[in-house]
């Protein structure tokens, strides 16, 4: 189990088998193929953190104004790769 508190201030928990889940590396992958394949950004999300944490952490991004940072979300998965590059590669 993966557990960080992010610099946002979401706390972030990741169960060791989303970590081993081979439909998030064809996720990956598709990502590092190039940008028409950025909608497996999404999906790459919701593997890794599952459906409630995911929901919980757009919730924590929305703003007052009622909207989701698509920046926000983007720096927050790849803090979550950073903080964790070891044990998410393995």
């Amino acid at each position: 189990m993966i557990k960080e508190t992010l610099k946002n201030g979401f706390e972030v928990e990741i169960p060791d088998e989303n970590l081993d889940d081979y439909e998030l590396l064809e996720d990956l992958a598709a990502l590092d193929e190039g940008e028409e394949n950025t909608g497996k950004i999404v999906s790459a999300y919701k593997r890794l953190l599952g459906t409630e944490q995911y929901k919980a952490l757009k919730e924590h991004i929305r703003s007052e104004a009622g909207r989701v940072s698509a920046t926000a979300m983007l720096e927050t998965l790849q803090e979550i790769f950073e903080l964790q590059d070891g044990e998410l590669k393995n």
